[in-house]
């Protein structure tokens, strides 16, 4: 099917989602069996334009058209549905749906691309973030470390105003309770930050709290930035930061009106220009919180303050991002939110609940220390919204199969008119780690050059199996909560997820990535992750790079293969696993000295199966409680390799067999199958080791038949047979158990013949 293609525009920063001006008087004629001309002069549409028709004589005028074909006083629609229109002209209405340049963006998904608006087969792009920029000062150098949240500066790019280490005072009018709370409570830089809470009744317009800050000069600076905590929604107009002449914060110099924050209870960076613009005093001696207007929504609620620093307009502040990449695209730097920044010590965030003495830090597998040039670059600031699945962008429509589907494109240059240049990547930034790209049952979708930062998670789906057959391109998260949340879009393809400095695992199941790359995320027990089950679809990972966070945790019944794995630093182990069908690997390059995890071991038979683990050729299968290598140092015979079965804790006993699937046998009915292996044990008595073919696999064959390997150390030809009543397969396995004493002593098996007469 071809579906006609509609290309949108939407621009976060400048764009409108408010409906356009309706043309009204548009005369309808219908000079062909399938076209219907609307003539209006002047009426402003480009081609490709999509209106709605109303008002017309004819009902199924009602019906949303798209333009083919402007020129000064015409636009020409085309639809069967008006095939039947050989009567008379009409007169109606031409509602413009917006969208179709940068000048007539719309501002977001939710409000502007909404169902009515786009259709299967349509292109939303949207505007990029700005490019990065090079810190200032003498050389724009910082020096990064591996597994470090510091990175230093070579020069200072802020300047301190207050790290709120020590209590403010509280101002005459006895509206607030002043306290500096410790880290151990909350705090985003140092050991304290300030608290004041408020009374029943706070008054307008006073000063409730100061701090001296002795002489500062601000001259140099445009801007402050700092973190702010609120436990009650805080309305525009209600709170002012102030900057003071005199050591009391009675002289303000310059203020700063804090805006709305409806949300409550996370801490939320701040970047603002003081009020009526231009450069900061010279000679500031104070910091204060005034009142504005009635404060409404703070009775007996209270603020959090923290890291209160003076920024210039285009540099470093606590919302930018930081990185040792140059590029607006590509590179192999990632970009990490900032937590704090005192002086030239900058600390990288996870996400904005982290405190001062937690959260990850940078992650490499090049160079550490490196003294480099750092960049920043600033993000697209979203609406805040107030809970974690709000909707700060929310997918209304659906595409369609074979080449339908709705395509959000982030990255576009809008400098570009035309909208043909694409050179950058999207970063929304939430700012609370609250809010998603919100999905519910949205199938047919692609998402490219799109990254959520400081939100809950990059989609939220709230359905399962309800959001799937997406194609997504490069879309990442960053010091959000979670990436995909509850579950990705299913059966999808995805080209390539980055995951830097999040909080919670990312749930990965049931989709096919061509690359993830997580770094630093602050969950322990697995980054990459499912603890799907059930319908789940199975899980490709092409290529995956776990650094310095929880590595691979699978937690689902269903399958995954990971092709190309490396880890390095993640915390417990390269890989965790709670899954009994097992944990693919190929080609895994495991740098952590404990490289896989079993979770609730014992009698769980989970496994790991790597092959070429670490590039060695050596292939190993990891079980709770035991392991099987490749081996070619025992082998029966000169070539090849043997297999070593090794349980490494007594819970591996006869009861609870390390076991290995050495054959699949094809059985003929009624006919003697002869199985022959050579066994060996690494001790006679310690270990026990059998061949087993088990019973209830196929008639004729109701209980096991096994032979043991005698108590020595020798190779023995170990012989199984079994007549079968039907034809069928069977597996035959060889099982290793634990006997005595330390459970350190391996079983290997080589050279099987299988016969049947």
């Amino acid at each position: 099917m071809a579906y006609t293609l509609g290309v949108f525009f939407l621009d976060y920063v400048n764009g409108n989602d408010a409906a356009r001006t309706t043309l009204s008087g548009v005369v309808f004629s219908n000079p062909s069996a399938d076209i219907v001309l609307g003539t209006k002069v002047g009426h402003g549409l480009v081609t490709g334009a999509v209106i709605t028709v109303s008002g017309c004589t004819q009902a199924y005028a009602n019906t949303a058209w798209k333009v083919t074909r402007v020129n000064d006083d015409t636009f020409t629609l085309d639809s069967a549905s008006w095939a039947s229109f050989n009567g008379a002209d009409v007169t109606g209405d031409a509602v413009p749906f917006g969208g179709q340049s940068w000048a007539d963006a719309w501002k977001t998904i939710t409000s502007g691309a909404t169902a009515a608006r786009i259709a299967p087969g349509d292109i939303v792009k949207i505007a990029k973030s700005p490019a990065p920029t090079i810190l200032g000062g003498a050389t724009g150098h910082a020096t990064w470390t591996n597994l470090s949240k510091t990175v230093t500066l070579a020069d200072a790019q802020t300047a301190t105003i207050d790290l709120c280490e020590s209590a403010w005072t509280a101002g005459a009018g006895g509206d607030v309770t002043v306290a500096a709370t410790g880290v151990a409570t909350t705090a985003k830089e140092g050991s304290y930050c300030m608290k004041l809470t408020f009374d029943a009744a706070p008054q307008a317009s006073i000063m409730e709290a100061y701090k001296a800050t002795g002489t500062l000069d601000l001259s140099a600076y445009q801007k402050i930035s700092f973190w702010i905590q609120n436990s009650g929604a805080v309305t525009a107009g209600t709170l002012r930061i102030a900057l003071c002449s005199d050591n009391a914060g009675a002289t303000p110099v310059d203020y700063f009106d804090i805006p709305a924050i409806p949300s409550t209870a996370r801490w939320l960076p701040l970047t603002l220009t003081k009020s009526g613009g231009g450069n900061l005093g010279s000679s500031i001696q104070s910091i204060a919180l005034y009142t504005d207007s009635a404060v409404t929504g703070l009775a007996s609620k209270f603020v959090y303050l923290d890291d209160i620093i003076a920024c210039t307009t285009a540099g470093l502040n606590l919302q930018s991002l930081i990185s040792k990449n140059a590029l607006e695209t590509g590179g192999t730097e990632v970009w990490y939110a900032i937590q704090s920044i005192n002086g030239v010590t900058v600390l990288l965030d996870n996400n904005t609940p982290c405190k001062s003495n937690a959260g990850r830090g940078y992650s490499t597998t090049g160079t550490s220390p490196e003294t480099v040039d750092t960049y920043i670059r600033e993000t697209v600031k979203l609406d805040m919204v107030t809970t974690d699945a709000g909707k700060s962008q929310e997918l209304l429509d659906s595409g369609t199969f074979a080449g339908g589907n709705i395509q959000f494109l982030g990255g576009y240059d809008i400098t570009d008119a035309t909208g043909a240049t694409r050179n950058g990547i999207t970063f929304w930034d939430a700012l609370i780690s609250y809010g998603c790209i919100y999905s519910k049952n949205n199938a047919f979708i692609s998402l490219d050059m799109i990254y959520m930062v400081r939100a809950h998670s990059l989609v939220y789906s709230n359905t399962f199996g309800g959001t799937k057959f997406w194609d997504v391109g490069e879309v990442g998260a960053i010091s959000c909560k979670y990436g995909f949340y509850n579950n990705p879009p299913l059966m999808s393809v995805v080209d390539k997820l980055v995951l830097v400095n999040n909080w919670g695992p990312e749930n990965v199941g049931g989709a096919n990535y061509k690359e993830i790359l997580s770094v630093g995320e602050y969950w322990t027990t697995g980054a990459v992750y499912s603890s799907s089950s059930g319908t789940l679809p199975s899980t490709r990972i092409q290529k995956a790079t776990c650094l310095n966070s929880g590595g691979v945790g699978w937690y689902s019944s269903v399958p995954i293969r990971i092709e190309n794995l490396t880890t390095k630093d993640n915390y417990g182990g390269g890989v965790t696993c709670a899954n009994f069908v097992g944990i693919e690997l190929y080609n895994a390059t495991i740098n952590e000295s404990t490289e896989v995890v079993f979770l609730n071991p014992g009698c769980t038979n989970n496994r790991v199966f790597s092959q070429n683990h670490n590039g060695s050729g050596v292939h190993k299968i990891f079980f709770d409680y035991g392991l099987i290598v490749s081996d070619t140092t025992n082998r029966h015979t000169a070539s090849g390799v043997c297999w070593k079965l090794s349980p490494t804790n007594v819970a591996r006993n006869s009861l609870y067999p390390l076991e290995l699937s050495i054959a699949k046998v094809a059985c003929a009915a009624s006919a003697l199958v002869t199985v022959k292996a050579w066994i060996k044990k690494s001790h006679a008595t310690d270990i026990g080791a059998k061949l087993l073919c088990k019973g209830g696999q196929i008639a004729g064959v109701a209980t096991d038949v096994s032979a043991t390997k005698a108590n020595d150390t020798y190779y023995e030809e170990l012989t199984i047979t079994f007549t079968p009543t039907e034809a069928g397969v069977v597996e035959i396995v060889v099982q290793a158990y634990w006997l005595a004493n330390t459970a350190d002593e391996s079983v290997y098996i080589d050279d099987m013949t299988i016969t049947q007469a």
